[in-house]
Parts: structure tokens; C-alpha cells; sequence
């Protein structure tokens, strides 16, 4: 029977072989990056993303509101409502850490637009004070 310092070992050998090869886990090279594609279908707000093998489907909604007291008065704001689906997400009925799993990808998400400045909220002002 392996002790526990022999699983390590065999994941350090693994993970140090493929630095050592350039390559990635999925067996990729260092510099090959995953296909990516956005289309959206402003009729139905259907959007659909792929990066690699993985696919995101969502719909987009705009709103012209008043600022949020949160935010700057001549900055706009972005927010986000997760829902997963069973099919996605099979243990979703099975488990009470669903809403918390959601929880955690919704701070993820506002927190990746707001803290990296992807986005400028400014841009999204009509109206200082009053229209964003």
C-alpha cells in the first residue's frame, strides 16, 4: 500500500514532466491557446460562448436605470442572476451548497468586471446622476 508521500511524489513527477515538456495538462503547448467564439441573437438576447470543448449559454438584458448609490453618480453598474441547470449541473437537486455554489460564481463574476477594469463603467453613464 502507497503512504500518502508517494501519492505526492507521483503528482509532483507528473506536473514537473510536463513543465519540462512545454506542454499542458490537456496536451497542449505553452503557447496554444483554446478556440474561442461569441455569437449573440439580439432578437431572443441569446448568447452562446465556447472556449475549447466547454459551452455557456446566457441571455443578455439591458436596462436604463438611475445610478446605484453603490457606484459613482457618472458610472454605470453591471450585475449578474445565475441560474443552473439540472442537466448542467446534476447534483444541483441533491444539495443544499447549490445556492452557495451560486453565490460564489456570482462575487466571481462582479468582482472579475469591477476589480480588473475590463469594463469602463463610465462609459455606461447617460445622464450624470440620473440616467446610467
Amino acid at each position: 500500500m502507497r503512504g500518502r508521500g508517494s501519492k505526492n511524489n507521483t503528482h509532483l513527477a507528473f506536473l514537473l514532466d510536463l513543465f519540462q515538456s512545454k506542454k499542458r495538462v490537456d496536451g497542449r503547448e505553452w503557447n496554444d491557446f483554446r478556440s474561442f467564439d461569441v455569437s449573440y441573437d439580439p432578437n431572443s438576447r441569446l448568447t452562446l460562448i465556447s472556449l475549447g470543448k466547454t459551452r455557456l449559454m446566457c441571455t443578455l438584458d439591458a436596462e436604463i436605470s438611475a445610478p446605484r448609490k453603490s457606484t459613482k453618480p457618472g458610472a454605470g453598474s453591471i450585475g449578474f442572476s445565475i441560474d443552473f441547470l439540472p442537466m448542467a449541473h446534476p447534483s444541483a437537486v441533491e444539495s443544499n451548497s447549490f445556492d452557495n455554489e451560486v453565490e460564489q460564481c456570482l462575487v466571481v463574476l462582479e468582482s472579475l468586471f469591477r476589480d480588473t477594469y475590463c469594463l469602463d463603467f463610465d462609459t455606461l453613464c447617460i445622464e450624470s446622476n440620473k440616467l446610467v
